[in-house]
């Protein structure tokens, strides 16, 4: 009896231990741009340069390194539905600064860009390549063909991210459309979800379709299209461009090209699918940053 025990006892204290053992901290990795006063990227920060808080609460910084050393990957997504056929040159504007903006931050041999396109249904018009003259072609081809049909605007978002699905490195959407959706299965908050979830990083270029009086994309239509558009970009950490505006992704090249990786360990162990805010701030105050709002808890 008394040797049971004694066998029994170590067992149950091992038992103790291994559900006192700490929960494994979720590392979280946060893509973070940098501008001083004139709108320049900053160079050469270091951790010390920043400080960053989940949830209100500080956290440390694990490591800090320059993005531009990681893959690219972009998705170009352009809508083609019914509801832009009235915005042919403003898209045609979009394209050509889109593709400076390519020649500008793809690295030959390394970086890679695909073309989805959208109305009522979303097409993969081509898989990643860093061939742009051939890009350009099948725009072309593209853009020339009628537009038609509704608009799955967040069903397209969700089709460009499984595209980068397991793609190394820097992932983005550079998006031109109306903003309107009126066909897609997902909601906007759903999408937005699953683009956090994904740490993907989405542009947005916004291009008014008038359309014809009492159709569902003009007035508030329209108003509603380009504040979804400014939250799709705020809330993945990414930019949100007018088409008035479109000179200003050429300026945008240079600061993708001066981005920091970010990664810290959450204090916070609970993986509760709950939406968890992040703010980065640098410690010099004439910086301004730019970031996702947070990430997801799974």
């Amino acid at each position: 009896m008394w040797s049971h025990l004694k066998l029994a006892a170590p067992l149950v204290c091992v038992s103790c231990l291994l559900l006192a053992a700490p929960q494994q901290r979720k590392t979280v990795s946060v893509l973070v741009s940098v501008k001083d006063k004139q709108g320049a990227p900053v160079p050469n920060l270091k951790e010390a340069d920043f400080t960053i808080r989940e949830e209100g609460k500080p956290q440390t910084i694990r490591s800090l390194v320059r993005a531009d050393a990681s893959p690219l990957s972009i998705v170009l997504l352009i809508d083609k539905s019914g509801s832009t056929h009235d915005s042919g040159r403003e898209v045609t504007k979009a394209v050509d600064a889109s593709l400076q903006f390519f020649r500008a931050v793809l690295q030959p041999g390394r970086d890679k860009v695909a073309l989805v396109t959208f109305n009522s249904v979303v097409a993969k018009d081509q898989d990643f390549s860093e061939d742009l003259p051939r890009l350009f072609q099948v725009l072309v081809g593209t853009l020339t063909r009628p537009s038609w049909g509704g608009t799955a605007l967040h069903d397209a978002i969700f089709g460009a991210s499984t595209l980068l699905e397991g793609r190394p490195g820097r992932r983005f959407i550079l998006l031109v459309g109306d903003g309107v959706d009126n066909a897609s299965r997902l909601s906007l908050p759903e999408v937005i979800k699953i683009i956090q979830t994904a740490d993907i990083e989405i542009i947005t270029i916004w291009m008014p379709s008038p359309g014809p009086p009492g159709a569902i994309f003009s007035g508030n239509g329209a108003s509603q299209g380009r504040e979804s558009l400014k939250a799709i970009a705020e809330e993945t950490g990414g930019r949100y461009f007018a088409n008035t505006e479109i000179k200003e992704l050429a300026k945008f090249s240079q600061e993708v090209g001066a981005q920091y990786l970010m990664e810290y360990q959450s204090t916070n162990p609970r993986l509760d699918d709950k939406f968890r805010k992040i703010r980065v701030e640098p410690v010099n105050r004439n910086y301004k940053v730019r970031h996702r709002t947070g990430y997801w808890a799974n």
